[in-house]
């Protein structure tokens, strides 16, 4: 929606230039790599021009989905190369048109109570750790 890519433009803009950037410039680099898209689809056209390669998409949900990922799996793809962009929902989640368009759909994190929906910024932690955290 227009309205949240002006939105985001106004948060990147405090944080890249405006006095976020001299309050916290550790953020300001960081979030220099962040660029606002109209699609996902642009986003894919973007990364596969600065990548050389078209991401593949991994979905998230906080329900079973048939045919999910697991975590290890995931990991071992992320290990043989080859981008690959997360896409987390918020709210009631992401469309069933863009799960069944994603290439793969990551199994939900399971809490163990029947009721598996979180705030994005915890499943994006939680998600995070279990691909890319140490397991040693």
């Amino acid at each position: 929606m227009a309205a949240q890519r002006e939105l985001a433009g106004k948060i990147l803009g405090h944080w890249r230039d405006g006095y976020g950037a001299i309050y916290n410039p550790n953020r300001t680099d960081a979030l220099s790599v962040l660029r606002v898209v109209e699609t996902l689809d642009a986003a894919l056209d973007g990364l596969e021009a600065e990548l050389g390669a078209r991401p593949a998409v991994a979905a998230t949900a906080a329900r079973n989905i048939e045919g999910a990922v697991g975590y290890g799996e995931m990991r071992d793809r992320l290990e043989a190369g080859g981008p690959v962009v997360l896409a987390f929902g918020t709210g009631w989640g992401l469309t069933e048109g863009f799960l069944g368009a994603a290439d793969m759909v990551l199994k939900p994190i399971e809490t163990g109570s029947g009721y598996n929906h979180l705030p994005v910024r915890a499943a994006v932690a939680i998600i995070l750790d279990r691909l890319l955290g140490n397991r040693a």
